[in-house]
């Protein structure tokens, strides 16, 4: 289902609440095979706030468009590569041997280690960072590598569970 993380905040020991604040809903699959399931999802999300600086931390669990836990891989897949010291997000691609990796600035890169033309989100701008994840060739948006059924995307994450984390300033 659609599930995103949002926090209210009271400053006066419960009296009074802030208005909801979408820390991040991730857009739906419009083309899901199943609507009901058709979004990545974020959910468990466990609020922690450094004494010193008041900066509050969200840690919560993200999982692709599925049924979350439910939708992994009867196979573990990979999502993390190393490469010269740096760790980069897996892309896999359908028919296709190997692992693509999301390098700097969002750029994809071969299982060779070339640069392509595609281009993720990884820094969203969008409220809710509803756009984290979306993928273009050029200016052309492809679809979002959170997707995984009849995705328009020619990639995808792996179907696993993964660790967000998001803060108040």
């Amino acid at each position: 289902g659609d599930i995103g993380m949002v926090v209210r905040r009271s400053e006066d020991k419960g009296k009074t609440w802030s208005d909801r604040v979408t820390i991040t809903n991730l857009r739906d699959n419009p083309k899901a095979s199943d609507p009901s399931i058709g979004s990545p999802v974020n959910i468990d999300m466990v609020l922690v706030q450094d004494p010193a600086t008041k900066r509050i931390f969200s840690i919560y669990d993200m999982f692709p468009e599925g049924k979350g836990i439910f939708g992994m891989a009867a196979q573990r897949e990979e999502a993390y590569k190393q490469i010269d010291g740096k760790t980069y997000q897996i892309l896999y691609k359908e028919g296709e041997e190997g692992s693509y990796t999301i390098r700097e600035n969002g750029t994809v890169y071969t299982p060779d280690g070339k640069a392509t033309d595609y281009r993720v989100v990884v820094n969203p701008v969008k409220p809710a960072y509803s756009d984290k994840g979306d993928l273009y060739q050029g200016n052309q948006l492809l679809g979002n590598i959170y997707f995984t059924s009849n995705k328009t995307s020619p990639f995808r994450v792996a179907k696993d569970s993964y660790l967000w984390m998001s803060y108040s300033d």
